[in-house]
């Protein structure tokens, strides 16, 4: 079968270099194009090659030819010619199921080509050209069959925001410092400025080492936070600029992962240095261990503890030494929402007061499975308590209690090459018996994040 399949597709292929324009057009293409599908299905990726150009030798512009020719000659192994096929399949595409198709050939090509994370940048255009329900999850199944396999792996955020308060400056005007029974005026920049934050960031993580029980991944971080002032604040503070506020934080380090033969006992450790430019300055350089483990419960349940040392130190920031022990759980209850609990407790000691603290924060995380408004809500409720020992402002300690709350609303109509616009309005809230303390903050922040 293999040998007749060949042998007609030489044929054809003389026929038609050697036969004028008339006789071409008698040359059924459709019937051939059908035969050299036929020839890829039961694996003949020889004879579905040799089809393909003969029907490129007929017509240099004939989109499934080179769609075929991209599959087969990937199938041989001659990868540069499967990615020449492929993109110019992608540029002869009119319609949307052909954009699709052209984008998946294009995808399994760069994936044969161990060009992986450039596979799953076409495997997201395959997903937004997909023509049906079924189409979409194949396309999104490949996705994650590649960045399974893929060792880089590539995050980006990017995020705009109006804010209320940038500086995390006091809600009054004065207050009262030192136990002195009278009130100070508090400068413009010690008190909430508003203004308009812009950030973005990117993580990367780089495999090196994989096996079904463990993995090793290196990891990088960079996040930037810049700020405009508001014309309210410029005229509150006129010496202050949006970037006395900025901050860039830049992290590397590595995590190592192993687990039981069942999969559902998981235990990590890793290791991360990091510095913090604030106002365009140095800031602090931290370094941090973790350990923890992950627990796969019955009933879609899951279970984490991980635990934390970190070391602060840095031209500016004050010294401090932070251990952290954090808990979380998560299940997606029967016919309801997505729920998750989490709880921090942190002891920080430190020489300066401002760093000398004990810090209990717990966390609330529902996300139902209906629509709300027709976008993918989650709720959240933070609570925190904060303890120094000291304050520079008064005698006795600092107790400060914080509540945050936000609703983030993805918007699935609006999803573009997998990912989809969110809309986050944030209030926060902090209370404490020293009054410069006090501060609130209300955002409406634009982002986006992966639908898959």
């Amino acid at each position: 079968m293999r040998r007749t399949l060949q042998f007609a597709a030489l044929c054809v292929a003389l026929c038609i270099s050697g036969m004028g324009l008339a006789r071409a057009e008698t040359f059924n293409t459709a019937d051939f194009r059908t035969k050299a599908v036929e020839a890829l299905a039961a694996g003949d990726a020889h004879a579905a090659l040799a089809m393909a150009d003969a029907l490129l030798t007929r017509d240099p512009q004939d989109f499934d030819a080179h769609l075929l020719r991209a599959r087969a000659a990937r199938e041989l192994g001659q990868n540069a010619d499967a990615l020449s096929a492929s993109e110019t399949a992608w540029s002869l595409a009119d319609t949307d199921l052909e954009r699709h198709a052209a984008a998946l050939v294009r995808a399994q090509a760069l994936s044969s080509s161990d060009r992986r994370t450039a596979a799953q940048l076409w495997l997201r255009r395959a997903v937004q050209y997909a023509p049906d329900p079924a189409a979409r999850a194949r396309a999104i199944r490949d996705f994650r069959y590649v960045r399974a396999r893929n060792p880089v792996s590539v995050d980006l955020r990017f995020g705009l925001a109006p804010r209320s308060n940038i500086n995390n400056g006091s809600v009054h005007s004065s207050a009262r410092l030192f136990d002195l029974p009278f009130e100070f005026q508090l400068s413009g920049a010690a008190q909430a400025l508003s203004g308009f934050e812009t950030s973005a960031g990117a993580s990367l993580r780089y495999r090196i080492s994989e096996a079904p029980t463990h993995a090793t991944d290196l990891r990088f971080s960079l996040d930037s936070r810049s700020y405009t002032l508001s014309k309210e604040a410029r005229a509150l503070a006129p010496a202050a600029r949006g970037s006395d506020y900025g901050q860039i934080n830049l992290t590397a380090g590595f995590l190592h992962r192993w687990s039981d033969p069942t999969g559902r006992r998981e235990w990590l450790v890793g290791a991360d240095i990091g510095r913090l430019w604030y106002g365009g300055a140095p800031y602090a350089d931290v370094a941090r261990l973790t350990g923890g483990l992950n627990l796969a419960l019955p009933n879609s349940q899951r279970l984490s503890i991980a635990l934390t040392e970190e070391r602060n130190r840095g031209p500016l920031a004050p010294s401090s030494d932070v251990s952290r022990v954090a808990l979380g759980w998560s299940a997606a209850l029967p016919s309801g929402p997505m729920l998750s609990l989490s709880a921090t407790f942190a002891d920080s000691t430190s020489a300066t007061s401002s760093a000398d603290y004990r810090d209990l924060s717990l966390g609330l995380d529902i996300a139902p499975r209906r629509p709300f408004f027709g976008a993918e809500a989650t709720f959240s409720l933070d609570l925190r308590g904060r303890d120094y020992p000291a304050n520079p402002f008064a005698a006795g300690p600092r107790n400060d209690r914080e509540v945050a709350a936000s609703l983030s609303l993805a918007l699935p109509k609006a999803e573009y090459l997998g990912f989809k616009p969110v809309l986050t309005l944030s209030a926060r809230k902090n209370r404490s018996n020293v009054a410069i303390y006090e501060t609130r903050d209300i955002g409406l922040s634009l982002g986006f994040r992966s639908a898959f």
